[in-house]
């Protein structure tokens, strides 16, 4: 959770480790240098775990902004990859048709999960484990359309 103030990236932790956050600090009864410090530890982990995670759902290798099969990867690549397959999804990211009723509802929900995640402004961060079973069930789904299609 990064924010900028008058210049300057600040990443606020505070609300991640207190006492009804996500996250916990090593010892929460810690007061003045030593909880800063140990809010630095805490601040430190989850920006690699951010980082590890944001790679998973979607890395822009070439940051570009565009989710494309050059060299990016990702479970977002993934099902793009899969969604433009099946003729549903150009590579703009938006639908060949906005008549989502003729797709099998699994397939338009994998569409509406896509755009669900790719819009959404924490990259899926924010609920991690919801975000990539989103992902891979809809990738499952559009597999198993695939496997139908003569």
């Amino acid at each position: 959770m990064e924010f900028e103030d008058h210049g300057h990236e600040v990443l606020w932790v505070k609300g991640c480790g207190a006492a009804e956050g996500c996250h916990t600090l090593t010892a929460p009864d810690l007061t003045g240098e030593a909880r800063e410090d140990a809010e630095d530890d805490l601040a430190d982990a989850l920006r690699d775990k951010a980082e590890a995670r944001m790679a998973l759902i979607w890395d822009d290798v070439d940051e570009d902004g565009v989710l494309d099969s050059t060299g990016d990867t990702g479970l977002l690549v993934d099902l793009k990859a899969k969604l433009m397959q099946i003729v549903l999804l150009k590579e703009s990211n938006s639908a060949y048709s906005d008549d989502a009723v003729m797709w099998p509802l699994d397939i338009a929900g994998a569409l509406w999960n896509f755009n669900m995640v790719r819009e959404d402004r924490s990259v899926g961060l924010h609920n991690f484990n919801y975000a990539t079973k989103l992902l891979e069930s809809s990738i499952a789904a559009v597999d198993a359309y695939i496997l139908t299609l003569p």
